[in-house]
Order: structure tokens, then sequence, then C-alpha cells
């Protein structure tokens, strides 16, 4: 009975999760790639001639951008500072509301790419719209592997759902592969990880969907759960684990802004300047070592200044994971994270590495861009195996 409940759960949550394992796998081979395919598509909004003098306080750059674009319809929530002297700084935009109607202003773009040494705007672009130039091509595929280009939160959910569903599949498949009785499992368990090219097409297809699953198990299951972790953090992902091992989100732990203070806010390079300050103290305290600077992001639902470097601290040739939090009202100190703060952030900044290729170097991006041709490839080839079992007229809960 178990077996059958498992795999009709198998087969029809497989059918239903298809098309957006598919869109899932394509878009993920593409974006394991995606700094360096958007900067080798988009020259002229990553390439800057450094002219031998320092870059523009943010401030002043920012300042520029306003004339020249804005006019105080928008301001810069997110700043991604340049990796090399002869790279552009880039800022994500949000609306300002119009006093007068309460709604947000319409933005024709939400990025924009600046010349950090004047101030100049290479280019902007609407981060997830659907145009198939160089300039929008990979922020698309982005948006269809994480939300579908749907409105939040709703293509987040889709996928969350759709992650925790996978998850739950992985383990039910694991189990369909075992042998039926237990006295021949070490005799016949091992067939299902070889494929036998000399029967057919239809049953290599067979074997080649359950071989390559459980071969690649690991890193399927690894998949789903960081799926799971991107979309439904705090609804699923974060109870569970909290659960199981200490885990606690640094941003959860920050403290409610009042209504006074969402009145005042700091300037980006007053936040910039105030954040190296508090990580020079770090630094003092615990000796480690930072590389470089990452971002500049004001979180607005906590009205803090999230900054972050790349430091000792993180995974090895991984993303910036070490972060200092600030008051957007002030510039008070109010936390500092790191990936080994705990057991769960631990773990979950792995999963995230994993995920997104950004750990262990260019090798394993190739690994992450093969799991996404697998992924698809196991998607379809499950809807064969069941494409031709239903011409066939076999009964339902025929394996």
């Amino acid at each position: 009975m178990t077996r059958h409940v498992f795999l009709l759960f198998h087969r029809y949550i497989g059918l239903l999760m298809a098309v957006f394992l598919i869109i899932a796998g394509v878009t993920g081979s593409a974006i394991a790639f995606y700094d360096e395919l958007d900067a080798g598509l988009n020259p002229t909004l990553y390439q800057v001639e450094p002219p031998g003098t320092p870059p523009l306080s943010l401030d002043e750059i920012a300042r520029k951008i306003d004339q020249q674009y804005l006019q105080g319809n928008a301001f810069i929530r997110y700043t991604k500072f340049p990796e090399k002297d002869d790279i552009a700084i880039r800022f994500y935009l949000l609306a300002n509301h119009d006093p007068s109607t309460g709604e947000p202003y319409p933005l024709a773009f939400n990025w924009i790419f600046a010349n950090p040494y004047t101030g100049e705007v290479l280019g902007t672009r609407t981060f997830g719209a659907w145009k198939l130039d160089s300039a929008h091509i990979m922020p698309l595929l982005w948006e269809l592997h994480y939300s579908l280009t749907l409105p939040w939160p709703y293509g987040e959910w889709i996928f969350g759902a759709v992650a925790l569903l996978w998850t739950l599949d992985c383990c039910m498949a694991v189990y369909l592969t075992f042998p039926r009785s237990r006295r021949k499992f070490f005799r016949q368990w091992p067939k299902a990880w070889s494929v036998n090219l000399r029967v057919g097409a239809a049953r290599a297809i067979r074997d080649s969907h359950i071989a390559f699953s459980l071969w690649l198990w690991g890193m399927l299951f690894m998949l789903a759960v960081s799926g799971v972790m991107f979309n439904l953090n705090h609804q699923v992902y974060q109870p569970v684990l909290s659960k199981i091992v200490d885990y606690e989100h640094v941003h959860d732990t920050l403290p409610e802004p009042t209504a006074e203070q969402r009145q005042q806010r700091i300037s980006l390079e007053t936040a910039r300047q105030k954040a190296r300050e508090y990580l020079q103290d770090w630094q003092a305290e615990n000796s480690f070592t930072v590389y470089e600077e990452d971002s500049l992001t004001l979180d607005m639902r906590k009205y803090a200044y999230r900054y972050k470097v790349k430091s000792a601290l993180d995974l090895p040739a991984s993303y910036a994971q070490t972060a200092i939090y600030l008051s957007a009202a002030d510039g008070r100190f109010l936390a500092r994270s790191h990936p080994r703060v705990d057991t769960g952030n631990f773990i979950s900044t792995w999963l995230g590495a994993l995920h997104m290729g950004r750990v262990f170097g260019a090798w394993y991006q190739w690994v992450m861009f093969f799991m996404g041709i697998v992924v698809t490839l196991v998607t379809v080839s499950g809807v064969m195996i069941w494409w031709r079992k239903r011409r066939s007229g076999k009964p339902k809960g025929h394996n």
C-alpha cells in the first residue's frame, strides 16, 4: 500500500511540477554563469576607463543621477560596489510616493549603471522585463527562474510550493527504486543505478530516468531544499530548521523602527563610512581579513542599512556574507552577521552558495550548468514514461 501511494504521488505530483521544473532547469543552466554572461553581453554597461583619480562619493554619484534621471521620483535601495577599478557601480531603485495621490511614481527602469569616477550614467534596465535585448535577457532568465516574473509574492510562493513537493518527491522516488523483496535488495538494487541500452528506447529512457536520479540524488535534493529556503523561508524552512539546530536570522533580531525614525534618513555615503568604522572595530576584536566591499542595501521593513563585504569569515570562493547592520535613521550600530554565527546560518549559507554556484570557483559553476540540464532531462523523461504507459493502456498504479 505504501509503495502504491508513493508511486501515485511521484507520478502525478511529478506531472504537476513538470513545467515548473523544466523552466527552473533551463534557466538555472544559464544563470549559473549570470555575472559572466551579463557582463559579456553588455560591455558598455559594465566597463569604464579608470582615470587614475579616486571615485566620487556615493552621495555625489546619487546627486548626479537624481538631477539627470530621477528628479526625486525614486531613491537608491541597493548599491553594488565595483569588483574592479574598471567596472561600473550599479544601483537598484525604488519609487517614491506622490504626496498628492499616495501612489508610487511610475519608473521607466529600476537599475542604473554609472561610472564611479564621473557619475555618468552608462545605461539602465528594468529587471525582469519581458525584453529580449542584451540588457534584459539575463535578468529575465533570473526572474523566470526565481518567480516566473509574476508579481511578488505569488511567483515565489508557487516555486516555493513546487520546491516543497519536489523535496518530498525526492524521498519517495528513492524508495520506489528499492526492490520489492527485501531479501533481494543487495542483488537487485544495483541494477537501478545502470542503463541498459540494448533493450529498446523506451526501457533505456526509463533506466536513464532512474539511474540519473540516483547518481545525482544528493544534488537534486539540495536544489529542492534550497528552493524551499529561498521561496518559503519564513513560512516553512526557518521554522523547521530552527527545531533541529540553532538558527536565527539576524534580520529577524533587528528592532522595529518608530514612525519618527522613518521620517529621517542618513545618506548613502554616511551609512558607508559608519559601517566601515563598525567593521574596523569588529576586525580589531576578532582579527579577520576583509577582501573587498560588496554592497549597501536599504531594508525598508526594518529601516536599516546592510553593508556587506567579502571576508575570511565567508565560505571559500563564495559571495559576500559578512554584514554590518546600522539604523537608516541615525546610523547607530544594530547588528553584525557572518555564515558561522550558528549552525543554522552555516547550513543555510552553504545551501544558498551550492544552489547558486557561488562556491569553489568556476568548475562548480559548470556543475550547476550540468545540473540544470539534468533536472530538465529527468523531468522530460518522467513525462515520456507516463505518456507511454497511458497510451499503452496499462492499469493505474502499474510500475
